[in-house]
């Protein structure tokens, strides 16, 4: 079967200017920022609030306008998160309401040095962030799965459901589990009616972690 995915990119640095300024300040502590670095950032305020409007305005537009059977968001501060820097306020209060309201089938952040699958109202979201550092992590209501072992995601996506694998850094699937798809469900059959098997996909899994 025929089918498209569209992902959509954003800058949650823009979109999230209290957490982003939490997060500066933080690096300021730690010598990694200096005082004119901050100066820098505060004069840049204007501008930002400017930028937040019209990024928001082009990504409801975007996903309005999207007619792909998966529709995917992307951005680098997760939305949800039981990582050591939590959820996103300012996307839940902003960006969550326009992925519920377009029917967008997953969300992919990463920030939290941690692997997490995570579910509110029909919209799956991802933290990606463990590559090569051990965060923190404690289950939030959303949580599905969590874990601070250093590793990666694998996402397949197929007409009607996207496999997701979470493989640590030797190789070992530390979790596994699929999201229907939700959008043009007439077009491309009932979501879930494809079943993947089991062994078939850990050798495509073995594959991947193989590439790396």
């Amino acid at each position: 079967k025929n089918f498209d995915v569209q992902f959509v990119f954003i800058d949650t640095v823009i979109l999230s200017e209290g957490s982003s300024r939490a997060l500066a300040e933080e690096k300021q502590q730690l010598g990694v920022l200096s005082k004119e670095d901050m100066a820098r950032w505060d004069a840049w305020a204007k501008e930002m609030v400017l930028m937040e409007r019209l990024q928001m305005e082009w990504l409801e537009a975007t996903l309005n306008a999207s007619t792909a059977d998966w529709l995917i968001v992307v951005g680098h501060y997760p939305v949800f998160s039981g990582g050591e820097h939590g959820n996103t306020p300012e996307l839940q209060e902003k960006v969550r309401p326009l992925l519920e309201k377009y029917n967008v089938d997953a969300y992919l952040g990463g920030h939290d040095h941690t692997l997490q699958m995570l579910r509110n109202n029909g919209v799956h979201y991802f933290v990606s962030g463990s590559g090569s550092f051990n965060g923190q992590y404690a289950p939030i209501p959303e949580s599905l799965f969590g874990s601070i072992d250093c590793g990666f995601m694998a996402h397949r996506i197929m007409p009607d459901r996207m496999d997701v694998s979470i493989i640590d850094k030797h190789g070992k699937t530390l979790y596994r589990s699929f999201v229907k798809r939700k959008r043009n469900r007439a077009r491309g059959g009932v979501a879930g009616e494809l079943v993947q098997d089991e062994k078939e996909w850990k050798l495509t899994a073995d594959k991947i972690y193989k590439i790396f």
